[in-house]
């Protein structure tokens, strides 16, 4: 399931590029996945304890 996605945000970020000619948007969305990525991990060892 999460490898779905992974193909739509290979043309976005390469989208990106092309648009802004910087790898700063990039970057940022990159951040932003792993602080989402983060998140979900923590919530999943908070269900994990809980049972």
């Amino acid at each position: 399931m999460t490898l779905i996605p992974t193909s739509f945000v290979a043309t976005l970020s390469g989208l990106l590029l092309t648009k802004t000619g910087s790898y700063v948007p990039v970057f940022v969305m990159l951040l932003i996945f792993a602080v989402i990525g983060g998140i979900s991990l923590l919530g999943i060892r908070a269900d994990e304890q809980r049972l």
